[in-house]
């Protein structure tokens, strides 16, 4: 968090501790004004590197999945994607705050609302923000690199970068690590644009250090098969007592889905007469 505005907070603790001092800097990547802050304070320091000593593997937990995506179609595949997959936690990496924002609003539009986090949000919104997210919800984060550093969130499953995201291997891992933590499962995906040199390249540096594979865009048929078998789950759970027209109406809609629409208004009903919302 050094970049939002607490190196000056940083410096001026150090000032006012003694000299004589042990001194240790842990830092998850060691970019220039790091090294600067370290040369700056630490004396006689010695540089520990762990990607030197254990090289940059990705966790083995972890699946990864790259998807070749249009810039003008990569808001509906992410939509697509959290339909399919259904996670429990989602952080969605972006560049900037101005294309999170944006990307929220447009996600919202598929139906998917949205928490945001990023260096101008004020601590206790970050922490309400954050608190919401672990609990389950609002299970979908989008975040940039920034706001994302230090935020302990154990148990998200899944994890989407985007392409505009794309940097170097360590930030890929580190993001990508937010899914599985703890030796549970989880799994990335890395938004790619097709027909772009620099991205393909990356997706070759990318297949060094994890076993990645190629993924095809969610297809509609999959989407509603996923999205029927959820919502015959869902009304298995309804008591027979409760039972109302509303379940009746969501089994014949089911029966001859061919559309979103269409599941999402079973899903819809089968829900409202499990809360018991519909009357007979």
């Amino acid at each position: 968090m050094v970049d939002a505005g607490t190196l000056n907070i940083i410096e001026d603790l150090l000032l006012r501790t003694s000299r004589n001092r042990q001194l240790m800097l842990f830092s998850a990547t060691i970019p220039d004004h790091i090294k600067e802050l370290a040369n700056k304070y630490v004396t006689k320091g010695k540089f520990i590197d762990m990607k030197a000593l254990t090289g940059t593997i990705a966790p083995k937990q972890l699946l990864h999945r790259v998807v070749l995506v249009s810039e003008k179609e990569m808001k509906l595949v992410i939509s697509d994607l959290l339909r399919l997959k259904c996670p429990q936690r989602c952080i969605i990496f972006v560049k900037t705050k101005f294309e999170g924002y944006k990307l929220s609003s447009e996600l919202l539009s598929f139906g998917h609302q949205s928490l945001i986090l990023n260096a101008d949000i004020p601590q206790n919104e970050r922490e309400r923000c954050l608190f919401l997210f672990r609990k389950g919800h609002l299970p979908l984060l989008i975040v940039t690199d920034l706001a994302a550093r230090g935020v302990d969130i154990p148990a998200c499953d899944m994890v989407i970068q985007t392409p505009s995201a794309v940097s170097s291997i360590e930030n890929y891992i580190h993001r990508a690590g937010r899914a599985g933590r703890s030796g549970r499962n989880g799994i990335n995906y890395q938004l790619l644009y097709a027909n772009c040199e620099p991205h393909a390249k990356f997706f070759n540096d990318i297949s060094k250090i994890a076993l990645v594979a190629r993924e095809s865009k969610p297809v509609l048929k999959d989407i509603i098969t996923e999205s029927l078998f959820r919502a015959e789950k869902e009304m298995e759970k309804v008591d027979e007592s409760s039972y109302t027209p509303a379940i009746a109406l969501a089994k014949k809609i089911l029966k001859g889905s061919s559309s979103r629409g269409e599941v999402e208004i079973a899903q819809l009903l089968s829900l409202c007469a499990k809360l018991n919302l519909l009357l007979k």
